[in-house]
């Protein structure tokens, strides 16, 4: 699972949604979903955008987790009957 973390980054500092659409040019319902983390798709721009407003490199922002589950169905998979 790949979560975004820009909420933590912008309550550094002391930045809200609208200030960070702004900055950075992106809809504010896309910094909203961001924001939420309840975003599939983000684009590589819309990134690179966000690092340079909240000062960050890519790593303090999108955090990677592995999804134990998804691992062993893919290991293995159901067999067809």
């Amino acid at each position: 699972m790949i979560q975004v973390k820009i909420r933590a980054r912008m309550g550094e500092l002391g930045m809200n949604q609208a200030q960070l659409a702004e900055i950075t040019g992106i809809r504010a319902n896309t910094v909203n979903g961001l924001y939420h983390d309840l975003s599939d798709r983000v684009s590589l721009d819309h990134l690179e955008r966000i690092c340079v407003a909240l000062k960050c490199d890519l790593h303090e922002i999108l955090v990677y987790t592995p999804d134990v589950e998804l691992q062993r169905k893919k290991r293995y998979p159901k067999k067809p009957e």
